[in-house]
Formats: C-alpha cells, structure tokens, sequence
C-alpha cells in the first residue's frame, strides 16, 4: 500500500467496504511495497498468513506481479484467489487470466485538467474547483463471484 494520498485513500475504501459488510480489519494483511521489495517474499508470508480469497494491488504493474507470484506458488486465479489492480493500462488485458481492474478513466481525467488549467490561466481570478471522476469496475478473468 502506498503512503502517498491516493494509497491512504484507497485504503480508507478498503476499510470502509469491510465495515459495510461487517468484516474485520486486519492490518496485517496491508503490505507496503517500495520497487527494492521482494514481492515473492513478501507474498509468500502473505499467502501463508491466512486462507486469502482476493488481494487488491495498487496499480497495474503490482497487479500483474502478484498474479505472476500466485500462479508461480501453485494458486489458481481465480478459483484460489481473486486479484483486481487499478489503472486498467494494457497489461491487464494480455495477462492470462486477463485481470479485473478499477478504471479511473486517466484520459478523461488529462482533458478535464487540461480544461480546467486553460480556464484558471484564461481567468485567474476565478474560484478553484474540486472535480470528480467516477471509477468503473471492468470484470475480467482474475475475479469470482464469492460463495
């Protein structure tokens, strides 16, 4: 988990949906990666923690590292375990099983701030403005429906 907003938002999510569902919080399965981490190490504690139906990567190239680390320790994607990764770039869709992602629409995001940055320049005494963009799940082959 990142410690940038973006990372302690999502997990602030994360938090939230389990209390919606009345899970428990276990903060031991939040993993903090830096580029110098031993995914496979880290995943292997991980996977032998405890029964683990889904794991959430941070972004697209997380994901598709921890899927290649599952499949490599035996695990069946899906039916084992789920993986969903957020940013939806092109690896998700050429990974086998192609993998479900959190799409933040980073296109529409680009022309919405170019928009906005032309504006504030146009106009610099207007007031600034919070936008928000919606996400969409894109369900592919990493997920399952749970029991």
């Amino acid at each position: 988990m990142s410690s940038s907003s973006v990372g302690k938002l999502r997990l602030l999510g994360y938090k939230k949906a389990l209390e919606e569902f009345e899970m428990p919080f276990d903060p031991k399965l939040i993993i903090n990666l830096t580029v110098k981490d031993d995914l496979d190490l880290l995943m292997s504690f991980l996977l032998n923690y405890k029964t683990i139906e889904g794991i959430i990567g941070i972004d697209e190239l997380i994901a598709v590292q921890v899927l290649e680390v599952v499949k490599a320790r035996g695990y069946n994607v899906p039916n084992d375990i789920s993986i969903i990764g957020f940013t939806n770039g092109q690896l998700s869709k050429y990974v086998t099983p192609s993998l479900t992602m959190v799409s933040q629409h980073g296109k529409y995001i680009g022309e919405l701030t170019a928009k906005l940055l032309i504006n504030r320049i146009k106009n610099p005494g207007l007031p600034y403005e919070t936008k928000i963009v919606k996400t969409s799940l894109l369900v592919r082959d990493s997920t399952k429906k749970l029991q």
